[in-house]
């Protein structure tokens, strides 16, 4: 039969208290106003969706600003890879965020997956 795509969708697993700085591609969007618990950060979203080699992102929320950080990850987030420790987790943002104005309010990882819709073409025959 022929495979063909259809159309995809990208959707995130959000995975708080965790933080993957040995994945994180270098880029930064900072200071994206956001407010828990809608969904995740648009501007995020759009960015890692737009990047085939984005995996996700890790994100840093600040409650009294109402602002997050959102740091863009090649790699998978899961407890292997990644640090659960608030004092580690607070270190690597630290370091891409070194005027870190208050204690973050939350720190999460998100994994990005693609649903991708095929339509599947078969040929039959009723030949014996």
């Amino acid at each position: 039969g022929i495979d063909t795509e259809f159309g995809s969708q990208d959707i995130y697993q959000l995975i708080e208290g965790l933080a993957c700085p040995g994945e994180w591609t270098g880029d930064v969007l900072p200071n994206i106003p956001w407010q828990p618990p809608q969904s995740a950060p648009r501007p995020c979203l759009e960015l890692c969706n737009q990047v085939d080699a984005c995996a996700g992102f890790d994100m840093m929320y600040l409650a009294s600003e109402g602002i997050v950080n959102c740091a863009f990850r090649f790699g998978r987030a899961s407890q292997e890879t990644c640090i659960d420790a608030e004092e580690e987790m607070l270190a690597a943002w630290l370091a891409v965020l070194p005027d870190l104005s208050e204690h973050p309010a939350l720190m999460a990882a998100t994994n990005k997956f693609r649903l991708i819709e095929r339509t599947l073409e078969r040929t039959f025959s009723c030949q014996a």
